[in-house]
């Protein structure tokens, strides 16, 4: 939905959009499916504070929009910041040509992780570990992004 700056669930039995503000909402930037105003809008809404905190705090994407109703800092998918959806991000981000960005955020997912550990997801503000520690998909998305970061 344009006006939203993301892209929405669609519930097919109650055959409505579900507006829930989630990072899974970027996931058209992953493919070559959306137009250009789209994508910008998508890029503007992510990388907003909404979603991608300042630098000060930068440790990546939330999982939710800290604006809404129902953003938590710790409650799994409504407020973390997950290793998974910053690497889908850096994929987006560079498949549309924002190797800036996509650099930015590397660099900040990598910190996290070298900062506090490889764990399922993380405090978007203090960078604390949360839920399973010695997470291995952590892990392997840290060395994909650590091979791709060196041809950035």
């Amino acid at each position: 939905m344009p006006e939203l700056g993301y892209y929405c669930a669609y519930d097919r039995r109650q055959r409505r959009h579900l507006r829930a503000p989630v990072s899974a909402c970027f996931a058209p930037l992953l493919t070559a499916a959306p137009d250009e105003e789209r994508v910008e809008l998508m890029i503007r809404t992510v990388t907003s504070s909404r979603f991608w905190p300042p630098a000060a705090r930068g440790r990546g994407i939330t999982s939710y929009d800290r604006r809404a109703p129902g953003f938590s800092l710790h409650q799994y998918w409504r407020g973390p910041v997950w290793v998974n959806i910053n690497w889908g991000a850096v994929l987006g981000l560079r498949r549309h040509g924002r190797d800036d960005l996509a650099r930015t955020l590397t660099r900040q997912t990598l910190s996290l992780v070298r900062e506090n550990g490889f764990w399922e997801y993380y405090d978007p503000d203090t960078g604390v570990g949360l839920g399973s520690e010695r997470f291995s998909w952590t892990a392997a998305l840290v060395l994909d992004l650590l091979a791709a970061h060196e041809e950035l």
